[in-house]
């Protein structure tokens, strides 16, 4: 029976490793830096780093995640289910300032992102409104998936 309960606890410690080294699905593929969302919150950017960002293509896979010239390989995805509460205590904003209006939202971080020598944006995403939302020095903005003139997504290489 022992090793019953200890076959299972390792299935589930094991699903749980897989799920947190995984990025929702929803966000897989190569997004760009659409706008910075207004928001009553205090922010550390000016609003020349803000216009900078702007445009910024950032790219989340299993074997990599990519912010402008950034590069983080083998990233871990940790995904948390927010109220809308815990995510007001985390921003001191309300939800739907980033335009979510359910009671909940998804936040998903990348473990290593802070371990690298430049910033990378797009390390906390946002998901559960119309548009993915990054947040980065206390700045929130929405990402778009870019097109080129034919339609299809485009990305750095």
């Amino acid at each position: 029976m022992r090793k019953y309960f200890a076959f299972v606890s390792l299935l589930i410690g094991m699903a749980s490793i897989a799920f947190a080294s995984n990025p929702p699905t929803t966000l897989w593929g190569c997004w760009k830096v659409k706008r910075a969302l207004p928001t009553t919150n205090i922010a550390a950017l000016s609003q020349k780093e803000v216009d900078r960002i702007v445009g910024t293509r950032i790219f989340y896979s299993e074997s990599c995640a990519k912010s402008g010239r950034t590069l983080l390989r083998s990233p871990r995805y940790e995904t948390t289910t927010l109220s809308e509460r815990e995510f007001f205590e985390y921003a001191y904003i309300p939800l739907k300032q980033l335009e979510i209006t359910g009671s909940t939202v998804t936040m998903v971080t990348l473990s290593g992102a802070e371990d690298l020598r430049s910033p990378f944006v797009g390390s906390t995403v946002f998901l559960n409104g119309k548009s993915p939302v990054i947040e980065f020095e206390g700045v929130f903005f929405e990402l778009e998936k870019p097109k080129s003139g034919k339609g299809k997504y485009i990305c750095v290489k």
